[in-house]
């Protein structure tokens, strides 16, 4: 993580990185394509946009200043008090990973589920 925040701290590091998402809501907005195997449709996604409504943010840096544990927490304390600016820097970079990981999972799912076998049929 190289992280610019309220241009009075910077931090670069790594290690554990402890988040909590509160009051969350999420909506997945998925363009798909539609495929035909063995004449049974399946789905393909191309677009995987999440929108996230976000109630609370926590964030846990352990060891981001090895040498001073106190400022570690003091840190850590700021950012949980400041949630809203940090969500602000840190939000296009997981929504946009979480859409990317996202497509991923569904599709893969999609590629051994054909759309016609996920709903009952009358």
């Amino acid at each position: 993580m190289d992280l610019r925040w309220l241009t009075m701290v910077q931090t670069n590091t790594t290690g554990p990185c402890y988040a909590e998402f509160q009051n969350v809501s999420l909506v997945l907005n998925i363009k798909v394509i539609v495929t035909y195997k063995m004449e049974k449709r399946y789905l393909k996604i191309y677009e995987l946009v999440p929108e996230l409504d976000l109630g609370r943010f926590t964030l846990k840096l352990d060891g981001l200043y090895k040498e001073n544990e106190d400022l570690t927490q003091a840190v850590n304390r700021v950012y949980n008090e400041n949630w809203i600016e940090l969500w602000n820097d840190v939000e296009p970079t997981v929504i946009s990973s979480y859409g990317r990981r996202g497509a991923e999972l569904l599709d893969k799912i999609f590629a051994t589920i054909s759309y016609d076998d996920m709903f009952v049929r009358n």
